[in-house]
């Protein structure tokens, strides 16, 4: 996925390929996770002097676009499933007078 803040890199020799920020090893989802668990930025910043704020702002925008991208893939997948599914009635359904 193309990040246009240029902060978000992913390289198969760092974390495995894992979007990180700026080729540091510390993934998109580390500072996630930590403002998950109620960490503020500035605790983040404190504890990880490297990062600078911007960095976490580009995780977050990170993550949002990724989160849009995989809902309208689903919603697609799913459209194409339901367009082509034929539902058919179940013989314990049936009518009597059908029967």
């Amino acid at each position: 996925m193309n990040d246009p803040s240029g902060r978000i890199t992913m390289s198969p020799e760092i974390c495995g390929g894992r979007p990180t920020i700026r080729g540091l090893r510390i993934r998109v989802t580390d500072v996630l996770d930590m403002l998950a668990a109620g960490a503020t930025r500035a605790d983040i910043l404190r504890d990880y002097p490297y990062l600078e704020d911007e960095d976490i702002t580009a995780a977050l925008e990170y993550a949002a676009r990724s989160g849009r991208i995989a809902a309208l893939e689903y919603a697609a997948a799913s459209a194409l499933t339901v367009k082509t599914a034929v539902w058919t009635r179940p013989p314990c359904l049936k009518s009597r007078k059908s029967r």
